[in-house]
């Protein structure tokens, strides 16, 4: 089994000082995935701005702007840029491999006051108007930047999980990953919550 906390330390107060934006903190060990998360007005605040302000091709790990900030929804939805140089979301491609998903599906996520921890169920690409999220009942009309390298999305969404007879689903809740691929296509992570409540 997955340890419930991460092998790092967040001073959550200083980022919250250096920019209020700041929601939580991503860690993916295996991918060496380890990025504070900001949360804009809209989907593009952050595509080309760094959680301290400053304008930076790469950007940020955002949220959609329109999921609450504390990773409370049915599926709370973060983007990041699919950088050449390995950084920020593009070792999400490695989930396409499903040996390497079963070995490292672990997926950690500080939401201000405790860690939550995530298992990867699937990876899958999908064309820009029609992607895994639709599944979870959300269509989103994102289009890619001019690089095409990287979500700008401007029509945002925050699916939430069906429930059936009134009764909540198991696990009620879910984390989708998204940036973007070649060829206009979109990298979609999916992973369902296994525990909250790690408290620091």
């Amino acid at each position: 089994s997955y340890p419930t906390e991460p092998p790092l330390a967040v001073d959550f107060e200083s980022l919250k000082a250096i920019n209020p934006d700041v929601k939580g903190w991503l860690y993916i060990e295996a991918l060496d995935i380890s990025y504070p998360v900001v949360q804009g007005p809209d989907n593009d605040a952050y595509l080309h701005t760094t959680y301290e302000g400053t304008s930076n091709f790469a950007g940020s790990i955002f949220l959609d702007y329109q999921n609450q900030g504390d990773f409370s929804d049915g599926n709370t939805i973060v983007y990041g840029h699919n950088m050449k140089d390995g950084t920020m979301f593009a070792g999400l491609k490695n989930y396409l491999d499903e040996d390497f998903r079963v070995r490292h599906s672990n997926i950690y996520v500080y939401d201000g006051g405790a860690w939550n921890t995530y298992a990867v169920e699937s990876c899958s690409v999908a064309g820009m108007e029609e992607h895994a999220l639709q599944e979870r009942g959300q269509e989103m009309g994102r289009t890619p930047d001019s690089a095409g390298t990287a979500p700008a999305p401007n029509a945002a969404g925050a699916a939430t999980v069906p429930t059936a007879a009134g009764t909540a689903p198991a696990p009620s809740q879910y984390l989708t990953l998204l940036t973007c691929q070649s060829g206009g296509r979109r990298l979609v992570v999916r992973a369902a919550a296994n525990r909250k409540g790690a408290r620091l």
